[in-house]
Parts: C-alpha cells; sequence; structure tokens
C-alpha cells in the first residue's frame, strides 16, 4: 500500500510541476466568480525613474464588476462595469462618470481574472513558464506587455507597460480567487457632487 500511494505523489507531483502558468491561471479564472485582494502599486511615468505609489483593496466579480479602494496616500475610489467608471473621492464629495473608459491600467490588468473566453483568444502569449506569464493584448492597443508572476499556488505580482512605456507594478499582500460571487457595488452619498465626463 505505501509503495502504491508514493507512486500516486510522485505521478502527482510531476503533473502539478508540468502545468505551466497559463494553465494554472485559466483553471483557476474558470472555477472562480470573482477575486480579492490587498496591493501596493507603483505607477513608473516613462519619464520618470521615481514611482507614485498608492495602497488598497481590490474586489470583482463576473461577468465585469470592478471596485479599487485605495487608502494611501489618499482615499478614492474606482468601481467599473461594463456599462460605465465611477471615479469617486470623498475628501472632494465629488465623483466623476464617464460611459468610455477613465484611462487606467488597474481595469486593464483585472479584466484578466474576469475573463469568459480562454486566455489565447484574448492575448498572445509571449512567455508561458511554471512561474511567469507574459500577455500581449490582441485587441487593446494602449497595453504593450503584461506579466503575471506565480509563486506557492498565488498571484504574488503584476507589471503592465503601455504603449507610452509608461509602466505599472502590483505587488499583492493578498490574493484570492473567489468561488463565491463577492458583492461589488458603490453607493455615492445623495450630495455628492456629480460630473459627468
Amino acid at each position: 500500500m505505501k509503495k502504491i500511494w508514493f507512486i500516486f505523489l510522485f505521478i502527482f507531483s510531476l503533473s502539478y510541476a508540468d502545468q505551466t502558468a497559463k494553465d494554472w491561471l485559466e483553471s483557476k479564472i474558470k472555477t472562480s466568480s470573482g477575486i480579492q485582494a490587498k496591493f501596493i502599486q507603483k505607477t513608473y511615468q516613462s519619464d520618470s525613474k521615481l514611482p507614485e505609489i498608492f495602497s488598497g483593496t481590490l474586489t470583482a466579480s463576473k461577468p465585469f464588476n470592478i471596485r479599487v479602494d485605495y487608502s494611501q496616500p489618499f482615499q478614492q475610489i474606482l468601481f467599473t462595469t461594463q456599462e460605465k467608471t465611477i471615479l469617486y473621492t470623498p475628501s472632494e464629495n465629488q465623483a466623476i462618470v464617464s460611459k468610455k473608459d477613465i484611462d487606467n491600467f488597474m481595469e486593464d490588468i483585472v479584466a484578466i481574472f474576469l475573463q469568459t473566453k480562454p486566455l489565447k483568444s484574448v492575448f498572445d502569449v509571449v512567455q508561458d513558464t511554471e512561474s511567469k506569464l507574459t500577455l500581449k493584448p490582441k485587441n487593446n492597443p494602449d497595453i504593450r506587455l503584461i506579466d503575471i508572476y506565480i509563486q506557492n499556488n498565488t498571484i504574488q505580482s503584476i507589471t503592465a507597460i503601455d504603449r507610452d512605456n509608461n509602466r505599472v507594478e502590483l505587488e499583492f499582500k493578498t490574493f484570492k480567487f473567489l468561488t463565491q460571487k463577492p458583492q461589488v457595488e458603490l453607493n455615492i452619498p445623495p450630495n455628492t457632487k456629480i460630473i459627468n465626463y
């Protein structure tokens, strides 16, 4: 019996070792209803070596509801659905509402985890190893490359570079794929100034 158990574990470990980052990620996306994460975001403009640093949390659910709560250096909420994007700043008592995208990396990055199609139908796979997946979007000329780093069965970090060589690095303190669909909504206080963009 011990011999059979050893053979099973050996075969299992070999099959897991052969799994690439794309295979792992696609299996997680397929079985999840959303994601939840705590992150540090470093944004590098192409003409600057010093990043802007933000931190916060994000929650996203399928088909396409995203909420990013920035807590540092100031409080701001980015809320996106398939129809609109809202950028709410409590300290200014103001919300910018747009039917088109407010240009930001975060939405493009989080959208990867809400895919219903195979990754290869939306991205060209540039590199695919056990711990790193490099993707080039097929239908988004604003983003040149996205690197996803995987370690210990979770997303460790993501780097995205746009066509102007601006770069965003996301380092995750926690990253969870959720099987139960999270509530992703934004209730703006009634006295908030709304700016339609």
